[in-house]
């Protein structure tokens, strides 16, 4: 400390009864820089005390209507002027009389007559001593009130201080947590990261914003966040303090962030593949409408020709006789039927096409399975092809009969040539629920892949080797299920067969 410098700030109070010392004393002091007041007596230094507080208190042992001793005991005893510094003051070398004073309270004592640098040095020393403790006292305050733990170990990781919360943190009061070892309270997955962490602080470096997890007392888990320093003294580290922060609440937040995150994640996936599925909608619509005006034009460039085949098939009939050659009479029959069924081709995929509103009827759904499967029977065994009816009883179903037929012989067909070497083809029909039927369609056949699967109902996509179709099957079948407001879907594997599964309403009553 410079005491040049320092004396410019520290104010002092001497308590002397007589004038003669009193004036003495007070040209040493201020020729020194220093601010003093002077009284008499110790209701006077009372008074002036309430006033301004020194930094230290001069007071002589023997005053006039009072001993300074005693005075020292009452500013001990009272709070608000015990923290200040005594140095007394005597003419007496008694060794008695020091102990008493010391005994008293004082921080100090001087001989009388003494010199003004023993006096100096006495100030100097009571008011660093002062500094500290006020330096400590805040420090202390501080830390007790602190909402961290502050833990204050040794250089073997014993506690030797602590605040209260980390008491609260720890689960037990400070005098049972005295001399054991802070390492033993962390988890077992986290004490070998304290013990490195402990271990740079003695190198005397720092360590900041470390995550670890305390296990307390009482068993519970609690995660923290430490910064750690060193204390030292010549050099040498003496003391490790350690700043622990409670987490806990960050942690829940973090997860309760990671879980809002997650879920948004979810929504956004749901989200985007709405729109994915909307998108494909929209297209497959922008192809049923390259497929209408496709099917009007082949409409129109068909029907003509067929007017006129058929008109001349008319004239032909009416001219010729049967009688005169039943040959050509039968093969006239015959164009005209073919005529009737390309007419009907044309109308149902102009229907297709221009989303009519067919007419639905209630119909036996098993007796049309049945109907169907016998046209196909014979073609199936020609191709190796061991069939299964399994066919529960199923109330009546509203639907188109035609749409119904034309989607049942679609998906044996496809059926049968997905088993190029033969195989199983099996049918069922059960009630799904009270209002829904449910058709099923299983062969052994080659299966397919996931994505092809996606796109199975696509318009012009198809799975036939060298492209043998132009892929409007399944995706006829689709609009023609949704027409009668039913659903098809499909479960396939490579190699291990597919099974279509249409779902059609029951008739209400």
């Amino acid at each position: 400390m410079d005491r040049d410098k320092s004396a410019k700030n520290v104010s002092l109070l001497l308590v002397e009864d007589t004038k003669e010392h009193a004036k003495y004393t007070r040209l040493l002091l201020e020729k020194q820089d220093y601010t003093v007041n002077v009284v008499p007596d110790e209701e006077t230094a009372i008074e002036t005390l309430k006033q301004r507080e020194p930094d230290v208190i001069l007071m002589d042992i023997m005053l006039g209507n009072g001993n300074g001793i005693d005075f020292c005991k009452k500013l001990r005893k009272g709070d608000k002027f015990a923290n200040i510094p005594v140095i007394l003051l005597t003419s007496s070398n008694d060794i008695k009389t020091k102990i008493s004073g010391f005994q008293a309270g004082a921080d100090d004592y001087i001989t009388k007559p003494f010199k003004i640098q023993e006096l100096t040095a006495r100030i100097e020393l009571s008011v660093q001593k002062k500094r500290l403790a006020e330096s400590e006292n805040r420090y202390r305050n501080f830390m007790q009130n602190l909402n961290d733990a502050v833990f204050m170990l040794n250089t073997q990781g014993e506690m030797i201080d602590l605040n209260p919360y980390a008491e609260k943190l720890l689960g037990a009061k400070k005098q049972f947590l005295y001399g054991n070892s802070l390492f033993q309270f962390f988890q077992k997955d986290f004490s070998r990261e304290f013990i490195k962490n402990f271990e740079t602080i003695l190198t005397g470096k720092e360590v900041r914003g470390v995550y670890l997890r305390i296990k307390n007392v009482t068993g519970k888990s609690i995660p923290v966040e430490m910064n750690g320093f060193s204390r030292q003294e010549n050099g040498s580290i003496i003391q490790v303090q350690m700043v622990m922060r409670d987490i806990t609440e960050r942690e829940l937040l973090q997860q309760e962030v990671q879980r809002y995150t997650t879920l948004l994640e979810k929504q956004v996936e749901a989200r985007t593949n709405e729109l994915n599925e909307t998108q494909r909608r929209l297209i497959m619509s922008e192809k049923m409408g390259a497929i209408g005006q496709l099917a009007a034009g082949i409409a129109h460039e068909l029907r003509n020709p067929l007017s006129i085949i058929g008109a001349s098939v008319y004239y032909l009939t009416r001219v010729l006789s049967k009688n005169e050659n039943r040959k050509i009479g039968d093969h006239l029959e015959i164009i005209q039927n073919e005529i009737s069924r390309s007419q009907k081709i044309i109308t149902n995929l102009l229907d297709f096409s221009r989303r009519s509103s067919p007419e639905r009827e209630s119909a036996d759904l098993n007796k049309i399975i049945r109907q169907t499967f016998s046209i196909l029977e014979r073609n199936l065994t020609n191709h190796d092809i061991e069939t299964s009816l399994n066919l529960e009883p199923i109330p009546l179903c509203f639907i188109n009969v035609d749409e119904i037929k034309q989607v049942l012989l679609n998906l044996l067909m496809n059926a049968k040539e997905a088993m190029p070497g033969g195989g199983v083809l099996k049918v069922k029909s059960h009630l799904h629920d009270r209002k829904h039927v449910v058709i099923e369609i299983q062969d052994s056949g080659v299966g397919m892949e996931k994505d092809k699967i996606e796109k199975i109902f696509d318009p012009f996509f198809t799975t036939k080797a060298n492209q043998d179709g132009v892929g409007l099957g399944l995706s006829l079948v689709h609009s023609s299920i949704k027409r009668n407001q039913g659903t098809i879907s499909v479960k396939s594997e490579k190699r291990d067969g597919t099974t279509f599964y249409v779902c059609l309403p029951v008739a209400t009553t």
